[in-house]
């Protein structure tokens, strides 16, 4: 078996209208590219989409922008994705992408949020990725989350599974139909449907070679 390809994924928090980060998402841009440092990945793939409605601008595009400016070298490593509207999506959507990118069977995959958020990420990409792939998810520090946000976290984790429940782990279809009939972030509950998956991978597809 060949050696593995490696893959660095990081989740955006909030931003500005005109894309400023926020600091927590800024803290989990310098965390990957520390990691980055340690471990270099064959991609680091961007997440976000344009979820602010005063904007046109993924929060992905926004995340590749702070990159570039620290560490310029880094760009041609760089891969946006800007589909995603929460975790479950990041997972979902990058998952594909990797697929499109990688050239060898098995990966490993690193992924960078907030501390706080750790857990919750670890369960759905977990979830969402074949079992063989290693995950390692790593958090950067912010300040300790207040019991809101823990609340918020648990209620989440809780919806998901629930989301989820009799759908098998890493069968992407059958997420994805979970996804597109049931997930109020992508069955046109809250925001517009999402596409069938065979569309979903084209664009991927063409998004990546035009990078």
């Amino acid at each position: 078996m060949g050696r593995q390809q490696k893959f660095t994924v990081v989740l955006a928090n909030l931003m500005s209208r005109s894309g400023r980060l926020n600091g927590e998402s800024m803290e989990r841009v310098d965390l990957a590219i520390t990691l980055d440092e340690i471990r270099p990945a064959q991609n680091i793939i961007l997440c976000g989409w344009a979820y602010r409605p005063d904007s046109d601008l993924p929060i992905a595009e926004a995340l590749k922008l702070y990159v570039t400016e620290r560490r310029p070298d880094l760009l041609p490593k760089l891969v946006c994705q800007t589909m995603s509207r929460d975790t479950v999506g990041d997972a979902f959507f990058s998952r594909i992408l990797i697929e499109k990118l990688c050239d060898k069977p098995t990966s490993s995959l690193d992924v960078v949020t907030s501390d706080y958020h750790v857990a919750r990420t670890a369960e759905i990409f977990r979830y969402v990725f074949p079992g063989h792939v290693p995950i390692n998810v790593s958090g950067s520090s912010c300040k300790s989350p207040d019991l809101g946000c823990l609340a918020s976290e648990e209620r989440s984790l809780r919806a998901f599974r629930h989301t989820f429940d009799g759908v098998a782990p890493g069968d992407l279809f059958s997420i994805h139909e979970r996804l597109a009939f049931a997930h109020p972030f992508y069955n046109g509950d809250v925001y517009p449907s999402i596409n069938t998956i065979e569309s979903i991978i084209q664009s991927l597809s063409l998004s990546h070679s035009k990078a």
